[in-house]
């Protein structure tokens, strides 16, 4: 009696579609595609199990199947990740022990977190502490929002309670900052110069105003649109002689002497509200990058305010035991040693000639 084929995956021609009924409505559900596909599979000989992977195995049906689980996987995010990315994003500050990272990956991940969780106005206002202190230090390359993402975070941050646990009453203000900050470096690092849009930050710094009766968050949020400002007419410049081709040529503001007087008096008004601050208030932790940024503007006739930021760098370092106050110390006595002898360098330029990154995060 001859031989006859009883099973279609062994036949020379090739079947319209084996097992179509126990496979249909099911190639985008990928645990039941799968399952379905190894209940039914003889991989007892190799010839078998090879044709069965050309035949039987969609290999189009098995990339959708993967893509629409991972799709479901990126839109259900389990609180447990959020905790993670930003404890590991703010406890950079502690792990490293030269000032070399600002914890671009941490960053990075709460960023892509961010965009899916623009309605956690908690999460939203702590991820927005990291990214405005790390926009000055960050490299530009680093930064890969696009516009609509941009658009609709500065819409969840302008929609949020006015206060938040971490940002105080400033989450608005951090948002501009960091877009002050992101376009500093690549002032710095580029030389492109964009006098329009550096009018519209000056102006939307000016028209900031606090709301909140808190002695200690209104003075910090102050200090911080000061920081903004010093930061935008040392850099930018804000110049009144053209440019060249649209090219930054160096800091001309320090030939104005009306800008200069302004920067000095922004510090000045910033340090007031820094060393006022009582020692134990609850948000000493933000104040080291507005006094950097204040106490680098100081003179060789300011000793006196000189050693009193010193100082205050060395309390916050007993507080929260973060190195970047050290290194902060370190990078002022060398910036004023600097400006001391007619070199007017700001502490970002200063910061990127050393090779330096501080995470004051």
């Amino acid at each position: 009696m001859p031989w006859q084929t009883e099973i279609p995956w062994t036949l020379i021609r090739r079947p319209a579609k084996p097992w179509s009924s126990a496979l249909r409505q099911k190639t985008t559900h990928y645990p039941s595609h799968w399952l379905s596909i190894f209940s039914t599979c003889p991989l007892y000989f190799m010839p078998f199990k090879v044709l069965v992977q050309k035949r039987v195995f969609n290999s189009e049906a098995s990339r959708s199947s993967l893509y629409e689980k991972n799709s479901r996987t990126l839109i259900k995010i389990k609180p447990a990740t959020v905790l993670s990315v930003f404890l590991l994003g703010v406890s950079a500050c502690w792990t490293e022990d030269k000032p070399l990272c600002y914890g671009k990956e941490h960053m990075s991940g709460a960023r892509t977190l961010l965009e899916r969780l623009l309605w956690f106005s908690t999460y939203l206002g702590g991820t927005s502490t990291g990214i405005w202190t790390c926009a000055f230090v960050a490299d530009p390359g680093d930064y890969k929002f696009s516009a609509q993402a941009e658009g609709s975070i500065l819409q969840a941050v302008e929609s949020g309670h006015d206060f938040h646990s971490m940002t105080g009453v400033s989450s608005v203000l951090f948002y501009h900052l960091a877009s002050v900050g992101r376009h500093c470096r690549r002032l710095v690092q580029t030389g492109a110069a964009d006098p329009d849009l550096e009018a519209s930050f000056e102006r939307t710094l000016l028209d900031w105003k606090p709301r909140h009766s808190d002695k200690t968050l209104v003075e910090m949020s102050l200090a911080y649109r000061n920081h903004g400002l010093i930061m935008l007419y040392e850099i930018c410049g804000r110049r009144d002689q053209p440019q060249t081709n649209g090219v930054y040529r160096g800091p001309a503001i320090w030939n104005n002497t009306r800008t200069r007087h302004a920067i000095r008096s922004l510090a000045f008004d910033s340090l007031e509200r820094l060393l006022g601050t009582p020692i134990d208030a609850a948000c000493m932790n933000f104040h080291s990058m507005t006094l950097l940024t204040a106490g680098a503007q100081l003179q060789h006739n300011d000793t006196i305010v000189r050693v009193q930021v010193v100082e205050r760098f060395k309390a916050l370092y007993s507080i929260n035991q973060i190195a970047v106050n050290l290194w902060a110390i370190e990078l002022l006595e060398e910036l004023w040693g600097l400006r001391d002898n007619g070199n007017p360098v700001s502490w970002p330029e200063l910061l990127l000639s050393k090779d330096w990154t501080l995470n004051f995060a």
